[in-house]
């Protein structure tokens, strides 16, 4: 065996004996170990996968408020008197009496004038005939809201006419004509006639209701008459209709 290999395996042998003999007397001490403790698992939530929403959109609206009640209609005025209907029957024949009058002297259309004519004398003589008959029956013609509501009407159709003239005074004259003989026509047909209680004034009214609606025919033609000769124009080298030769 070869010397330097001897001696290579005693170096090796020796300090691991020396080693093993020191055990004996000191023991090597290993680092000392973490206590142990078991785990206890936590609890979580589950994770809320909804979408966001905006406020805006999830918020519920408020209560709708109950609906006010509707406000009662009122009560139905009661119907006219005898007395009643003889003093508005009294007021239209006093105004459509004015306002023929004022008529007459203003208006230049002839035929205004004619019809103005036709309101005194159909109005004059309606007017005598139911003084005699209120007289006769012991009725005082007594006001009511209609009455009172048409008396304020003609007055202030007269100030506005008595500032008018020519085509401007025709015009508005005729307007007032075809708006009062309608009221006047429907008041005939709802309020006098159904309400009349006396048959004398009954019949009165029935035979001057023709005489009213003729009126109105005749105020309408007029004022589309009228109407059409403010917009016409007249074509050069012809000449113009002198207001007056309307019908008569």
């Amino acid at each position: 065996m070869n010397r330097s290999k001897v001696s290579g395996c005693i170096a090796v042998v020796f300090p691991l004996v020396l080693v093993q003999c020191g055990g004996d007397d000191q023991q090597v001490k290993s680092p000392p170990q973490a206590e142990y403790r078991p785990i206890t698992p936590v609890a979580t939530t589950p994770r809320d996968t909804t979408p966001m929403t905006p406020a805006s959109d999830t918020a519920q609206p408020a209560p709708a408020k109950p609906a006010a009640p509707e406000p009662a209609a009122p009560p139905a005025p009661p119907p006219l008197t005898d007395a009643e209907i003889t003093g508005l029957t009294d007021t239209v024949n006093s105004a459509e009496i004015s306002r023929g009058q004022l008529a007459l002297k203003k208006s230049k259309n002839q035929r205004v004038k004619n019809y103005a004519q036709l309101m005194i004398t159909h109005h004059s003589k309606a007017q005598k005939e139911q003084k005699a008959l209120v007289k006769k029956l012991g009725v005082a013609p007594k006001d009511s809201d209609k009455t009172i509501a048409l008396r304020a009407r003609a007055a202030e159709s007269n100030m506005a006419l008595k500032e008018l003239s020519g085509a401007e005074f025709d015009k508005k004259y005729i307007d007032d004509q075809v708006e009062v003989h309608r009221k006047v026509l429907d008041a005939f047909d709802k309020d006098l006639i159904p309400n009349a209680q006396d048959p004398e004034l009954k019949k009165q009214l029935s035979e001057f209701r023709p005489k009213v609606e003729a009126h109105l025919t005749e105020a309408l033609e007029i004022q589309a008459h009228l109407n059409k000769a403010s917009t016409q124009t007249t074509a050069p080298g012809t000449p113009s209709t002198p207001s007056g030769s309307s019908k008569q």
